[in-house]
């Protein structure tokens, strides 16, 4: 005895459903690389290093995270500035991180709500012929040219919580000779392509899936338009 088994065949997806999936998926694809972005922007400001000056910044954090920060200082003619020390010495032993020290640079942040945080400048870390780079930290020098190492666990982090924030910032002491020197400070962003904080490491991926993504939703919508178009070319034909 035979049965004669009906074989169904799925119906194809709308067209008004392909649209909301493609809209969708944009919308999501969208959002995750405009977090990742303002999770990636550093935010900056001139600073004259003279004890007493005072700038404030407004910085936006989807995220909370402390605040890390640096200064940017001039560079002519790829000349050397032995002032700024250097990230040169011996390794580090018993807890100790022994660098060639700078000129001294301290400048006190805080925001409303709390206290004052204490950050050092480093010697120099980074550079080319344009500028160089000395890092801020709350890690401060024992001696000169001197750090715990590595940094210990209870260093005082600057919180900057999820929205605006404002930070207030003030040069305590410069050391000769770089006293009355303009520079850039920045506050660096939580996500970097080298360095990222633990709770925004899910968005790194967005800088190379930002490229494949525009590709791919571009090619998506050109193919949603000619069906589109081709459907509607098809009504006409019918009436």
């Amino acid at each position: 005895m035979s049965t004669n088994r009906m074989v169904t065949t799925p119906r194809p997806v709308s067209l008004n459903r392909r649209w909301l999936i493609w809209g969708i998926t944009t919308l999501l694809m969208i959002l995750y690389v405009g977090a990742a972005r303002i999770e990636s922007h550093p935010v900056g400001g001139k600073l004259k290093l003279t004890p007493g000056t005072e700038i404030e910044l407004s910085l936006f954090r989807l995220f909370d995270n402390p605040l890390r920060m640096g200064l940017d200082f001039k560079r002519e003619g790829c000349r050397d500035r032995p002032e700024l020390g250097t990230w040169q010495g011996p390794p580090d032993r018993d807890g100790l991180l022994k660098l060639v020290p700078g000129a001294n640079v301290r400048i006190a942040a805080s925001t409303e709500g709390q206290q004052p945080i204490v950050f050092d400048a480093m010697p120099m870390s980074a550079h080319n012929c344009e500028s160089l780079w000395r890092d801020l930290t709350t890690n401060l020098a024992v001696g000169p040219g001197l750090y715990r190492w590595p940094p210990p666990p209870d260093m005082p982090e600057l919180a900057l919580h999820r929205g605006f924030n404002r930070v207030h910032l003030k040069v305590l002491q410069v050391d000769p000779p770089i006293i009355d020197e303009t520079v850039e400070l920045y506050a660096l962003a939580a996500l970097g392509f080298k360095n990222v904080r633990p709770n925004v490491f899910w968005l790194w991926y967005a800088f190379f899936l930002e490229t494949i993504f525009e590709v791919t939703q571009s090619v998506w919508l050109l193919l949603l338009l000619w069906w589109t178009w081709s459907s509607w070319r098809k009504r006409q034909l019918r009436a």
